[in-house]
């Protein structure tokens, strides 16, 4: 009895004529057309574990076998990958952003910029640096007024109040404002000196520029301290750029004062000299009134008393008691005796041009 001869399925083969049977592709080969006599091997990237199969199998992501007719896909080891890909014939290391096995995506925060650093993890960034997205070879320096002093960081913080950091990149703390300056807002990268009026000690961080107080100015911007009012000058409200000159009649007789001393009645304080200069504030006094002169309170210059009426010093102007005078002829600052034989009673004036010569003690002015 005769049989015909069969072709081998897919997956076998059989080089020997005359045989019963086919046999099996091996481990690592395949054949995908029926009735050949013999098995292809597995190319590279992919690989057979099974024997009698008609395909070979992609290695998966990360695996991959760099020769033909491969059982098995190797690990590509440590720092290295695929890149996601599957039936790779080698691979390759992992790309700036990137470390591990498999290469995984640098979390924020870290970085790995693949010439320098390990291929095994990805390193923190450093205080003054931050990285906010995932996979990248680098950080990013903390731009002027802000900082970080955490590692790693995902964010730089803003300045505070009172401090600032310069146009150098990369800071790791804040600077506080110097002695005259403050700064009143957040991330910035100055500070702003104290206007006039106000000053800044700098005798504790973050201080902000204050008002001086009453009797107190600061004449230009940037002051440290404040200043008292000089002698002769005051200064009646807070934050003042300079003190305010006493007028007419005041004085101011030592540094800070907040208001001026009124001359009182019969004191004067002058503001020019007999040749018309003007005196110096710190050098104005309040001064007696010489007799024969008078004032009311807060006068620059004494009157002198009218006819009539005297004065001691620093006194007022009184009228003269009967029997006494005073008239343009008396050179004398005070109320004359009328001479023997003239007095003069109930009127303001006694004077000899009023006066006529009686036996009495009594007469009248002739009209």
């Amino acid at each position: 009895m005769t049989t015909s001869c069969v072709k081998c399925d897919e997956g076998q083969f059989q080089k020997d004529p005359g045989k019963d049977d086919c046999d099996d592709c091996d481990a690592g080969r395949y054949q995908n057309v029926k009735g050949l006599p013999y098995c292809l091997p597995c190319v590279p990237g992919r690989h057979q574990p099974t024997v009698g199969k008609k395909i070979c199998v992609d290695c998966l992501p990360n695996l991959y076998t760099s020769m033909s007719a491969q059982i098995v896909c190797l690990s590509c080891g440590e720092g290295k990958s695929t890149a996601g890909k599957e039936g790779s014939s080698s691979c390759t290391a992992c790309p700036p952003g990137e470390a591990g096995t498999p290469c995984t995506a640098c979390l924020p925060g870290t970085y790995r910029d693949s010439e320098t650093q390990s291929v095994t993890f990805c390193d923190n960034c450093p205080a003054g640096y931050y990285q906010d997205l995932i996979g990248q070879a680098n950080c990013l320096p903390c731009i002027p007024g802000t900082f970080s002093t955490d590692s790693p960081s995902t964010s730089c913080k803003e300045c505070g109040v009172g401090t600032f950091s310069t146009d150098l990149a990369a800071a790791l703390n804040c600077i506080f404002c110097p002695a005259g300056f403050d700064q009143m807002y957040r991330g910035k990268t100055s500070c702003s000196e104290c206007v006039a009026g106000k000053f800044q000690p700098g005798t504790s961080e973050g201080t902000m520029c204050q008002d001086c107080e009453a009797g107190m100015f600061a004449p230009m911007d940037g002051f440290v301290l404040c200043e008292a009012c000089r002698v002769g000058q005051y200064g009646d409200d807070r934050r003042m750029s300079l003190c305010k000159e006493c007028g007419a009649g005041q004085v101011a007789k030592r540094k800070g004062m907040q208001s001026c001393t009124v001359c009182p009645e019969g004191y004067y304080s002058e503001t020019y000299n007999g040749n018309k200069v003007k005196i110096k504030s710190e050098d104005r006094r309040c001064a007696l009134c010489p007799s024969g002169f008078s004032s009311m309170s807060m006068e620059s210059s004494c009157r002198e008393c009218a006819l009539g009426k005297s004065s001691t010093e620093g006194g007022t102007c009184t009228k003269c008691n009967p029997g006494y005078y005073r008239d343009e002829l008396i050179l004398l600052d005070i109320c004359a005796d009328c001479p023997k034989g003239w007095s003069r009673s109930f009127v303001v004036v006694c004077s000899f041009l009023f006066c006529t010569t009686v036996e009495t003690d009594l007469s009248f002015p002739l009209l």
